[in-house]
């Protein structure tokens, strides 16, 4: 996917209203945008960044709101359910389950060499010696001078996925292995703060109606006591995955009793 000298990155400022404290890390992502076109590379490409932090303060959602800002095919892998790491490395080739690793799959299936690939829950990847660990793997995949010859058992062949871009999220880091940690910019996630409310909101219900395939501005308007009743619960417990779940409730509930589809 290709930036152009002309872009000043809008959606990057939209993401930073939408999730305040990663503010530096996108500012540092548009920095390497700017210097990928600066060398005349006129394509999206950031280093791994690993988001640690609390469960629910939005990691995941984040990530998938950044490869958005930048206009990329995101796809998310979830490994805290992985016994082996067949999902990302793929199988040899002469079974009959056999198929490329991940990177691979993604490439052929968004149609670009840089698709945004989130590793979500890293920290609880499981494995072993004998089926395969998914950190041991991810190692050659993220080392940019082997991911340019990564070796496919199934394809037999050497292949480039040096383009790939990784985000990986996180609980605790005390899981990874040291190796993987080197390969990653690590981002530590604060709990949202009470005045992030009303701009974690907007972005929600945003994603909320693209979701639901209709235009964010002919959602039914949230009542008054229901906002106040989402704030409260957002400051006692400030989770971004708490919020977005319960947003979703009260939309339905108001399409459901008959407020319909009609403001613009």
């Amino acid at each position: 996917m290709r930036v152009s000298p002309a872009d000043h990155f809008p959606r990057l400022d939209e993401l930073v209203g939408a999730a305040p404290w990663a503010e530096q890390l996108v500012h540092d992502v548009e920095r390497q945008l700017r210097t990928q076109l600066a060398l005349g590379r006129p394509w999206v490409a950031i280093e791994p960044v690993l988001l640690v932090g609390p469960p629910g303060v939005g990691k995941t959602w984040f990530a998938r709101k950044l490869g958005a800002a930048l206009g990329i095919a995101t796809l998310v892998a979830e490994l805290s359910t992985m016994s082996d790491d067949r999902m990302l490395s793929g199988t040899a080739s002469g079974y009959q389950s056999a198929q490329p690793g991940w990177p691979l799959v993604a490439i052929a299936g968004t149609g670009i060499a840089n698709p945004l690939l989130v590793l979500d829950e890293i920290d609880k990847a499981g494995g072993s010696n004998a089926n395969g660990r998914p950190h041991q793997t991810l190692l050659s995949m993220l080392e940019p001078a082997s991911a340019k010859s990564w070796y496919d058992q199934c394809l037999l062949m050497a292949c480039d996925i040096s383009h790939v871009n990784w985000m990986a999220c996180a609980n605790i880091m005390d899981t990874i292995p040291a190796p993987l940690l080197s390969r990653f910019w690590i981002v530590e996630v604060p709990h949202p703060r009470p005045a992030d409310f009303d701009a974690i909101l907007v972005s929600l219900i945003r994603d909320i109606a693209a979701n639901w395939e209709v235009p964010p501005g002919i959602l039914p308007e949230l009542p008054s006591a229901a906002l106040q009743l989402l704030r409260r619960g957002f400051m006692d417990k400030p989770s971004v995955r708490d919020l977005a779940r319960n947003v979703r409730a009260v939309l339905g509930a108001l399409l459901a009793d008959g407020h319909g589809l009609g403001r613009q």
